[in-house]
């Protein structure tokens, strides 16, 4: 059995900042979300999809106030 290396913290924090930036895109894809959830089928990823799309949208549209475009 193959155990796992333990990830340094400067790893961990590059993972971290790596899915960070993959999260980002999720609003941009260009997708119907009803499809996307219905196709996902499992209840945790679907939860973690729409909290992280989400926290997304808030900080654009904080960004949009901010700028007061709206």
């Amino acid at each position: 059995m193959e155990t796992e290396k333990k990830l340094s913290k400067e790893e961990v924090v590059s993972k971290i900042f790596e899915l960070y930036e993959e999260c980002k895109k999720f609003p941009e894809w260009d997708i119907s979300i009803d499809n996307i959830l219905t196709a996902i089928g499992d209840k945790n990823v679907i939860e973690f999809f729409t909290s992280v799309s989400n926290i997304f949208l808030s900080q654009q549209f904080r960004e949009v106030i901010d700028k007061g475009i709206f």
